[in-house]
């Protein structure tokens, strides 16, 4: 069996459903590529040793790499479970750095919804908006149907970490959710385009400056407002509270403005 058709077999019964389907299924798409779809028994080490090369060179990040890393990782192991391959190559994860927590200032994100809207597509500025509002990944946002809004709330019903969970909207996030929900815009796109006003802006060279910092953002505006890491873990949906604790942090000017009182 072919990889592309491993990847044909697999992806519905693993990920379909799941926030993250359309990025799962680009990686191996990707990887698919970068291996020149070999037959799957002859994947082993050297090949996952190659292809972690292969996008190094591409200047992916090593947290980006375990991403792929995991999505082939997964299937593979749906195909060992079934018979289709006799046992699991060893992978060789990457070291991540623990990066300071960036978000959006208010002057920042008044820059960038002004460079969104002249980029012209008015489903990314509606998608921006949306996120910095109520902490959603893009994949849970992109997803979303119609029968997820209720009201004042988002319903998830199938999170990354597999969890329920609702998120409650401010009145824009509400407003645009109901004109532009479902989404049509493609996950890259919306990533293009916010690139691309991020240049506008005069932060190309921000690497911390992403689509997921909007999902910081929420986290440290509502941390700051209520001051109550439990109220955020639960808004973000993270099963662990030291992946929330990330977001405990102080910047300058509420350091400055203690020091002052």
């Amino acid at each position: 069996m072919k990889l592309i058709q491993l990847i044909d077999k697999a992806k519905d019964p693993l990920w379909k459903g799941n926030a993250g389907y359309k990025i799962v299924t680009a990686h191996l798409s990707k990887i698919c590529d970068i291996l020149d779809n070999p037959n799957i028994v002859k994947i082993n080490t050297d090949m996952i040793d190659m292809l972690i090369c292969a996008l190094e060179e591409k200047s992916i990040s090593g947290s980006t790499i375990n991403r792929y890393l995991s999505s082939l990782h997964t299937l593979l192991k749906y195909a060992v479970n079934r018979d289709l391959i006799e046992k699991m190559p060893v992978f060789s994860w990457k070291r991540e750095r623990e990066h300071r927590i960036r978000w959006v200032k208010e002057d920042e994100e008044k820059q960038l919804l002004k460079a969104l809207n002249t980029l012209g597509n008015q489903e990314a500025v509606a998608a921006v908006q949306i996120l910095l509002d109520t902490g959603l990944r893009r994949g849970e946002l992109l997803n979303l149907k119609e029968d997820n809004i209720d009201g004042d709330w988002v319903r998830i019903w199938q999170s990354k970490t597999g969890r329920q969970r609702s998120v409650p909207l401010t009145p824009r996030a509400k407003e645009l959710l109901v004109k532009h929900v479902p989404f049509k815009i493609h996950p890259w796109d919306l990533w293009n385009y916010f690139r691309r006003a991020r240049d506008m802006m005069g932060l190309t060279h921000d690497k911390q400056f992403v689509l997921h910092t909007l999902r910081h953002t929420t986290a440290t505006r509502l941390l700051r407002k209520t001051q109550n890491i439990a109220m955020v873990q639960k808004l973000l949906g993270h099963s662990k509270i030291e992946t929330t604790l990330r977001y405990a942090h102080i910047d300058d000017q509420d350091l400055m403005e203690a020091v002052n009182s």
